[in-house]
């Protein structure tokens, strides 16, 4: 009965307001006769449904009509590209209209600017809708990724999700996102990645092992099976963490304030002092076996005295500066930190029978959950990368090696774990000490037509390289080892040599290389270095050492 008289209300409320309606419009105004103005129609929003998207990859994708019949500009997570109202696709051209809708509007909101992707007459509430909303505009109803996209930061790899193309010209120093090595007017159309993620992973590490530090010493629990507490290995302990930490607090305030690479040799010395200061106290042993080659002049034994903390020291810097300039492309920050520790691993377990047995499980303290706390960057890292590593994690694993390398004394083996990590900075010493112009980022070049990757080089005036520069020049072009051009332009005479890196290196002897097989061959490169390493360890070793 409530809702009888409930409907017989409502019809009774609509005719009242049909009958009051039809009276207003037949009654012209006093005075006046004037017809009626008929009501306007409300005008209709009509949504133009986006034309389905080519390729495998659907993710967030957006798809609007510029204003005066423009092209349509699709944003994609594996593409940009315009579109025109034909239907024809023209392949790497760049999105001005897309740069100034994009990347402003919803960076708070965590949708990495994909609000501003809708016309400026829509309201926001539409632009941003979640996927299955009904007032939701068809166009951005795929997944909106929550992640932090503050401003685009320093670029690390050469893809970011799965986009790769050429190095933008600048830097953010403040950012901790990125968008990879992608164009500098497309940058924005482009979703965000986390950058300097290797934070994650060291944090994550050093959770680990706060929690495991009363693990080797449970047997002091009980009076009954500990003598006296083991204060060495305590200090030990906590030593390497305490240099880890610092080193990894250091990498990502470089991350962070982008220091200059003279900074960059300081960091390591410094994160290295607690360690130099534990194997003092704890050791203070500085002779050394001379190899059988040289007792003849110098004995069996030499004692190197203060040199010998120099040597350590310049360890811990050349482990996490020679992981961070072999770097650039998805993957091959973490990879080969995998590779070292899976080698220094499988030597560690291979000499618990030996004399040096606590050393060694010093060494596994550190080394497997380092492993496995990479493993899972790495998965994230691989090609195409979510997220970039930064110079937090490469500095991060550098001194982690350093850390077991010397307190589990077997530096010259983990040395041998860096075969390629050496050529690499053999190779690049010309640049790195600037007898040859260096630029900040030696990444190799992407090609768009074939999206493959190509040499990079550098370009600068010929009369700026001093004697030095011009004779390993010419003996490197003789040992066809560089790619060396000269020619002359506006400026005058200019040279023009590839970036001498490993990863160049590679690609001038195979050829232009697509981005993940180039990080696979690079791998391979590594894992060939430990197979050389376990061979010099085990069998020449007896040509320099009795054993």
């Amino acid at each position: 009965m409530t809702y009888m008289r409930a409907a017989m209300v409502v019809a009774a409320l609509r005719d009242g307001v049909r009958g009051g309606a039809d009276r207003s419009a037949k009654a012209p105004a006093p005075g006046r006769d004037a017809p009626p103005t008929p009501a306007r129609p409300r005008p209709r929003r009509v949504r133009e449904k986006p034309a389905p998207l080519g390729g495998s990859c659907q993710k967030w994708r957006c798809s609007r009509r510029l204003a005066g019949g423009g092209p349509r500009i699709r944003c994609l997570r594996s593409s940009v590209r315009l579109e025109t109202p034909a239907g024809g696709v023209a392949g790497g051209v760049p999105c001005p209209a897309a740069v100034c809708a994009l990347g402003r509007g919803s960076a708070r909101r965590g949708h990495g600017g994909l609000a501003r992707c809708a016309a400026p007459h829509q309201p926001r509430r539409v632009a941003t809708g979640l996927r299955g909303h009904t007032d939701a505009d068809p166009g951005l109803q795929g997944p909106l990724p929550r992640r932090a996209a503050l401003r685009r930061g320093p670029q690390q790899g050469l893809a970011a999700a799965s986009v790769s193309s050429a190095a933008p010209p600048n830097r953010a120093p403040q950012g901790r996102t990125g968008t990879g090595t992608s164009p500098a007017d497309c940058a924005p159309c482009l979703p965000f990645s986390p950058e300097a993620q290797g934070v994650i992973s060291g944090a994550v590490f050093l959770i680990i092992l706060f929690c495991f530090i009363p693990v080797p010493f449970l047997r002091c629990f009980v009076e009954e099976q500990c003598a006296a507490f083991p204060h060495d290995e305590f200090v030990e302990l906590i030593g390497s963490l305490l240099a880890i930490c610092c080193m990894i607090f250091l990498g990502f305030a470089d991350d962070v304030l982008n220091l200059r690479w003279r900074h960059k040799l300081l960091l390591p010395t410094m994160a290295s002092l607690p360690l130099l200061m534990v194997y003092f106290t704890n050791f203070g042993n500085t002779t050394i076996v001379v190899p059988k080659p040289f007792r003849v002049l110098l004995g069996m034994h030499l004692d190197l005295g203060i040199l010998y903390y120099v040597y350590m020291g310049m360890l811990a810097v050349f482990c996490t500066n020679a992981i961070n300039i072999l770097a650039g492309i998805n993957g091959i920050e973490a990879g080969q930190s995998l590779v070292i520790a899976a080698s220094i691993i499988v030597f560690n377990i291979i000499e618990l029978n030996g004399d040096y047995r606590d050393d060694h499980i010093f060494s596994l303290y550190f080394m497997i959950p380092f492993f496995f706390t990479t493993l899972g960057l790495f998965y994230h890292n691989w090609y195409p990368s979510q997220v970039f590593v930064g110079d937090t994690f490469c500095y991060f694993a550098g001194m982690t090696f350093a850390v077991v390398g010397i307190l589990g004394h077997f530096s010259k083996t983990m040395l041998l774990f860096f075969i390629p990590q050496v050529l690499n900075f053999l190779y690049s010493l010309p640049q790195l000490f600037h007898v040859i112009p260096c630029p900040r980022h030696r990444l190799p070049r992407l090609n768009p037509s074939t999206g493959k990757l190509e040499m990079s080089y550098f370009k600068f005036k010929t009369r700026s390289l001093s004697a030095l520069g011009t004779n390993i020049l010419k003996a490197v072009k003789i040992l066809r080892i560089v790619d060396v051009r000269s020619g002359t332009d506006e400026d005058g005479e200019y040279t023009e040599c590839n970036n001498m890196t490993l990863i160049n290196f590679v690609i001038k002897l195979i050829g232009p290389i697509h981005e993940q097989n180039l990080t696979l061959l690079l791998l391979l490169i590594q894992v060939l270095g430990s197979t050389i390493a376990f061979s010099i360890r085990y069998q020449l070793v007896r040509l320099f050492y009795d054993v």
